[in-house]
């Protein structure tokens, strides 16, 4: 479920990227057969492209579906003044027809088709667009990419295939579909492998392609932003540094050339979280090796100069789907992970008792009110790990150590905050509470009242905070060692409540979707009376929750979709 994942910061950007794609995505597939026709490989010359066309011109049914798309007119798109700030996301209520084809150990497919459009006529358009696409990727040879018939002879059969095309972005009427396909072949005792992707990126108004200027405001500039951006992550590369590769996608390609800039039909697809342009043999001045490489430039990038929903958005009175009402919302998903973007850091505290460590990471230039809760909450985490002393017996040859993780994540215009605590040093099971009166003639479970002896944590009758953002919350770190949390810009943390319309019966809401996610998972269903004192925190797809009255199925990641968008009111900060 989601949300539940601990703050790593070493993460690979190629893993991220691609797994963003595929959760983002619906895995599909289609029929199709094996064959090597050849491309002739451009090797060092620029990419020819056909006459421009103008953005509202319909796809020509006899062209070849793998060539670059053409030039489009941008003075023929307006110029939209003020747009708004993209924060968040509302869903297309469109299915996705699926199939697939699976031959163990040579072919496998993922293919799609969509339904729900009101328009009959244009919902073919599209779908036969998809299946001309799929179609001549099966079909194609190997893909011109630079040297590649002095490793793979021509005429050369795959010994395996697989395509995957995924629904990469599915908001705002805009359908981003990217297909990804590759091939293995033999050679004697050595083995090559090839893949290519290629991109849809269509407005659900009339099917036609998008160009990549067509998202901004002013798409006459666009190219000039993006070639900045790109430009910059080129120059953050260092000369030794080897493109990186995982999971069938470089995550960044090198240049053979001084980079002179992409152009207006540069090959892309959206994701939640931003652009997503490739580069392979289509784009001679990056050198990919026979797989496609991926560059993202989030949204937040361009804030104030990306206009998707204002070009995109329904008319006033307008639906393009067969479904009306509320549709489904999220939020943009951010991008803290890229180390330019964040501040983050790995500290190895000392403490001659106990291996501990600290993580941090977080956005740059947060709020003040809320830098002062990252900056409070690490220097209470310092102080634990320097003070903590092991209260529990250890295996033979087991070390006592302690870890703390702390991620902040801008999540529209609210701030989640994660505050995980591991550690081997504390008994099983132990109600800690992360505040306690000074000299308190209560137990707190640890040790009797007005101890005068230290748990290992702080003094005895100190009353010392050992988390403040925690509150009276206990610090069970057997069964919930991490705290989670929402708050406004100024400091203010979210409240349940505060989430959902006036009048909203929120609990039987949460109870209903709970059990919809425990149906699943095979948890056992609840009641709305124990609905309470719920641990929450605002995800960019939907809340993620501790019932602490569950007990083993204490954690459960709610959907917006599940609690519907219109008994919500975080979408409207």
């Amino acid at each position: 479920m989601f949300g539940s994942n601990r703050t790593h910061l070493r993460l690979s950007r190629a893993r991220l990227l691609f797994t963003i794609l595929i959760a983002a995505s619906l895995l599909v597939s289609g029929c199709s057969k094996l064959s090597n026709k050849l491309e002739t490989p451009r090797e060092n010359q620029a990419v020819s492209t056909p006459e421009p066309q103008t953005p509202d011109t319909a796809s020509n049914n006899d062209s070849n579906p793998l060539e670059p798309a053409p030039q489009s007119d941008l003075a023929s798109l307006i110029t939209i003044l003020n747009p708004s700030k993209l924060e968040t996301l509302s869903e297309n209520p469109i299915t996705f027809v699926l199939s697939q084809q699976d031959v163990p150990g040579v072919l496998w497919q993922n293919t799609f088709t969509i339904e729900g459009l009101k328009d009959q006529s244009l919902q073919d358009a599209i779908n036969q667009d998809l299946t001309r696409l799929y179609t001549a990727l099966d079909e194609a040879g190997l893909p011109p990419y630079r040297g590649i018939y002095q490793r793979i002879p021509p005429g050369t059969q795959p010994v395996t295939s697989n395509l995957n095309a995924t629904s990469a972005f599915n908001f705002e009427n805009l359908l981003s579909v990217a297909v990804y396909t590759d091939q293995s072949y033999t050679m004697g005792d050595r083995s090559e492998y090839v893949s290519r992707m290629e991109t849809r990126n269509y407005d659900l108004h009339n099917g036609n392609n998008i160009p990549l200027p067509a998202l901004f405001a002013n798409p006459e500039a666009a190219m000039n932003r993006i070639n900045d951006e790109v430009a910059t992550m080129l120059s953050s590369q260092h000369s030794d540094e080897e493109p990186g590769f995982e999971n069938g996608l470089y995550w960044f390609p090198r240049l053979t050339a001084s980079f002179k800039g992409l152009e207006a039909n540069q090959k892309y697809y959206l994701q939640p979280s931003g652009i997503v342009l490739i580069f392979d043999h289509q784009t001679p001045a990056f050198d990919t090796g026979f797989y496609p490489a991926q560059i993202t430039l989030p949204f937040h990038l361009f804030e104030g100069e990306l206009a998707i929903k204002e070009r995109f958005a329904d008319g006033p009175s307008s639906n393009l789907y067969l479904k009306s009402g509320a549709r489904n919302q999220q939020f943009v998903q951010s991008d803290t992970f890229l180390t330019q973007q964040i501040t983050a850091g790995e500290e190895t505290v000392e403490n001659n008792a106990v291996r501990a460590y600290l993580h941090f990471r977080y956005p740059n230039e947060l709020p003040p009110a809320i830098q002062a809760l990252a900056e409070m909450t690490l220097a209470e985490s310092r102080n634990f790990l320097q003070t903590l002393t092991p209260n529990k017996k250890l295996s033979p040859g087991e070390e006592p150590f302690a870890e703390i993780a702390l991620d902040i994540t801008d999540i529209g215009p609210f701030y989640t905050l994660r505050h995980s605590v591991y550690t081997n040093c504390m008994s099983d099971g132990v109600d800690r509470h992360s505040r306690r009166p000074a000299n308190s003639d209560v137990s707190d479970g640890v040790r009797p009242a007005n101890s005068d002896v230290s748990d290992g944590v702080r003094p005895a009758n100190s009353g010392e905070v050992i988390f403040s953002i925690r509150g009276d919350l206990p610090l069970d770190l057997t069964t919930n060692p991490s705290f989670f949390a929402s708050y406004e810009a100024d400091g203010r943390r979210v409240t349940l409540e505060s989430c959902f319309a006036p009048g909203v019966d929120y609990k039987a809401l949460l109870t209903n979707a709970y059990n919809k996610q425990a149906t699943q998972y095979g948890y056992p269903a609840i009641q709305e009376d124990q609905i309470a004192n719920v641990n929450f925190s605002i995800g960019h797809t939907g809340l993620e929750c501790y019932f602490p009255d569950l007990g083993n199925y204490s954690y459960m990641g709610i959907e917006y979709k599940d609690l519907g968008s219109e008994n919500l009111t975080i979408f409207d900060k």
